[in-house]
Order: C-alpha cells, then structure tokens, then sequence
C-alpha cells in the first residue's frame, strides 16, 4: 500500500523502493501551499522571543516612544516658546514631529541590529515609511509663505526650498525602491541604503533651516532647531551600517 506524507513541498508518496517522491500540486494550489509554509517557518524563530528582541514589538514600542518624544519636543518649542497658534498644532506640530520620527526610526532601527538587538531592519523601516508618507502628505498641506515664510520669495520658491523638497522626494522614491528590491539584498546593503536614506531626509530638512542654527539668541526656550538634530541624526546614522561592518 502505498505510503503518503506532507512535506515542506507538499505531499510525498513511497515508492516501490520506499523512496519518497514529491507529488506536483496544481500551480495555485502549490503557490497557496508555500505561502503557508514560508510564513509559518518566519514566525516559529519568533515565537519564543520577549518584546525587546521581537523586531515587530519593537518596532511599534520605538515609533511610539519617539513620536511622543519628538512632539513633546516640537510643542514646547513651537507653541510655548515661539508662541505658534494651539490652533497649527495639529498639523504643524505633529507634522515636525512626524519628519523627526522618520529619522528616528530609522536611527533606532539601525542601533538595534548594529547590537543585534534584532536581526532585521524591515519592521522599523515600514513603520519609518508610513510615518514618511503622513509627514509628506501634510507638508504638501501647508506649503504656502504663512507657515514656511523661508521657502518662498517675491511668490516663488527660494533655491534652497527647491532644493529641500528635491530632496525630500529623492528619499521617499529610495525607500519605495528599497522596500521593492530589499529581498534581493544583503543585510549590510539594506542597512547602508537605511542610512543613505535618513541622510538624504536630514539633507531635506537641513537646507532652508541653517540659518538659524548659529542664532543662539533666537532658539525659544534655547532649544536647538528641529532642523539641525534632523541633520545631525541623519549624518550619524548614515554612518551606522559601517560600524556593523566593521
């Protein structure tokens, strides 16, 4: 009689010399059959881990604590130092916060595998781009000369905002890219092209804002520009997948 078993492949069946051959399964019934298997073999490594080593736990538990770091920081500086309208806060606080989580994911993401923390970046960079796509599309909102009067003169965009928003786009056309081709790549390659990323992303946010960054009088409540930690946390994190390397 012969013998039928389920294997990795699908089902196998003992031949006359009890050699298991592998049965062929209709195409969609073979492509449903190895989806099943590749999700359950990526979920048992998983399955015992603790919330600070499940790169998704992770990931959620990062986003949050650096949105509500960045929009505490981004309140007290815009709405209580600078006397910015309660009524721009919902879109013009949470926006710069947004634009700092971004990075921050990125950042964090990156500091976690560098200590192999977690073996993957993929959790904390799909978070990065759903928070990336949020900070564009309320960008876009308040594009005009009453919240950003440095972007614009005499009607028209200034050198530096062109180059800002050219910028902005290079980084959110890398990360679609990325998130499209990053299963073909290495762990180092996906980290270095992260940073390249969150460089590009400290670039946008750096360029119309640096000539502030010198005027210390001028920081309310002395704190530093939201424009100058993007940059300063874009470069150090561009360099982060070099220390993996090394």
């Amino acid at each position: 009689m012969a013998l039928f078993r389920l294997g990795r492949r699908g089902p196998c069946q003992q031949d006359g010399e009890g050699k298991m051959i592998h049965q062929k399964l209709p195409l969609p019934v073979q492509e449903a059959f190895d989806i099943h298997t590749e999700a359950g073999s990526a979920a048992a490594p998983t399955a015992g881990l603790s919330a600070s080593s499940d790169p998704t736990l992770a990931a959620r538990r990062d986003g949050l604590a650096l949105f509500l770091l960045a929009l505490t920081y981004a309140t007290l500086r815009y709405q209580v130092g600078k006397g910015v309208p309660w009524a721009d806060w919902p879109i013009y606080t949470v926006n710069k916060a947004l634009g700092v989580a971004v990075l921050g994911l990125i950042a964090v993401g990156l500091i976690r595998v560098v200590a192999r923390r977690i073996t993957r970046l993929g959790e904390h960079f799909a978070l990065a781009g759903q928070a990336m796509v949020a900070h564009c599309v309320l960008s876009l909102a308040l594009l005009q000369p009453a919240y950003f009067p440095k972007f614009f003169a005499e009607g028209k965009l200034t050198g530096p905002a062109s180059l800002a928003l050219l910028s902005g786009v290079a980084a959110l056309i890398a990360f679609r890219a990325s998130r499209t081709q990053a299963q073909r790549w290495s762990l180092e390659n996906r980290m270095r092209v992260a940073g390249a990323i969150a460089f590009t992303a400290g670039l946008h946010a750096a360029l119309p804002g640096t000539g502030t960054w010198l005027a210390f009088e001028a920081w309310p409540l002395n704190l530093p520009p939201i424009t100058l930690i993007a940059f300063i946390v874009g470069i150090c994190t561009a360099c982060l997948p070099w220390l993996r390397a090394r």
